[in-house]
């Protein structure tokens, strides 16, 4: 009987990511060629902007995946996004079900991520978007559990060739780890900063040596004199004007209400904050600050990340309550 349940619930998470998949394929269906292109681009030093060079194991997967690439484009952009919206959900509630089983509480907040997630989708989807996805809720369950910390050290790693975002989780488990100190974690702690040390000199490597230009889809030059950071821009300014001018102001209105009710939710609950849950809103705001700094805030796929740390925040909240 117990297998059959399970059997059941795993056949409600599969049609769960293909209605998610679905609803992604409407939104997208006419540029599921940019994912590929912008994946592809990368790969042969001519992408879409300097700062994705440095994102190659998306790409890199696309390529082992399907070694013919654009000619089979639509069809592969197809099968890597349904692939990945199964593993994510998969993975996602199966480590929900891992921190409890009761009520069925994995299911229904895996449903709120597939939610959120599409309410978030933006005219941009990457194959590191995906990605982003599955390191991040490893991330959220080592948080809460404080197993697997041994494996840092090669999650980060790996996360160095996907996004960014990997130094910014290191940053935040070398801050765990000097409150969590154990001479048994002295070793993790090193292989932290070795990482952390590769993955700033790999990113300014991979942006100034394996780019060689802008890829045409946006005309080229904008991004060919930019080697600040390894080709970041500083965007505060162009924020500003974005959030003034240039029209869009409802899906404008609707962001920054969003966040405004995020951080007034940390702010309202965070003396009531067991220190578990301190640390996940820690990652949210370490994850949703440099947006503002760095990228471009209307771009929602940016905030993939928060939104899986914040299902596993109000999910460890909901638990206690239960239990008291």
């Amino acid at each position: 009987m117990l297998k059959f349940n399970s059997l059941i619930k795993i056949s409600v998470v599969i049609l769960i990511s293909l209605l998610n998949f679905y609803i992604m394929y409407l939104i997208h269906k006419d540029n599921f060629w940019i994912l590929l292109d912008a994946s592809f681009d990368v790969l042969t030093g001519t992408p879409h902007w300097r700062s994705h060079q440095s994102r190659l194991l998306g790409p890199i997967i696309l390529r082992i995946l399907f070694p013919f690439g654009k000619y089979y484009e639509h069809t592969t952009a197809i099968i890597y996004v349904l692939g990945f919206t199964c593993f994510n959900n998969l993975f996602f509630y199966y480590l929900l079900n891992k921190i409890s089983t009761k009520n069925n509480l994995a299911l229904k907040f895996l449903i709120l991520f597939n939610i959120i997630f599409l309410i978030s989708q933006d005219v941009w989807l990457f194959a590191w978007d995906f990605l982003e996805i599955a390191f991040f809720v490893s991330y959220g369950y080592i948080i809460i559990t404080k197993e697997y910390l041994n494996f840092l050290p090669l999650l980060t790693f790996l996360h160095i060739f996907n996004r960014e975002s990997s130094l910014l989780m290191i940053l935040f488990f070398l801050y765990y780890f000097y409150f969590n100190y154990s001479k048994e974690k002295f070793k993790t702690i090193i292989f932290l900063v070795f990482n952390f040390v590769f993955g700033i000199g790999y990113m300014i490597i991979s942006r100034n040596f394996l780019f060689i230009q802008q890829g045409d889809y946006l005309d080229g030059g904008q991004d060919l004199e930019n080697t600040f950071l390894g080709g970041n821009w500083i965007t505060p300014v162009y924020n500003l004007n974005t959030l003034l001018l240039n029209g869009g102001y409802i899906e404008k209105f609707i962001i920054i209400c969003s966040l405004i009710i995020l951080f007034y939710y940390f702010l309202k609950n965070y003396k009531v904050f067991d220190i578990t849950e301190k640390y996940l809103m820690q990652v949210s705001l370490v994850l949703t600050l440099p947006i503002f700094v760095f990228g471009i805030f209307t771009e929602t796929r940016q905030y993939f990340p928060t939104i899986v740390i914040f299902t596993y925040l109000i999910y460890i909240r909901k638990l206690k309550k239960i239990k008291n």
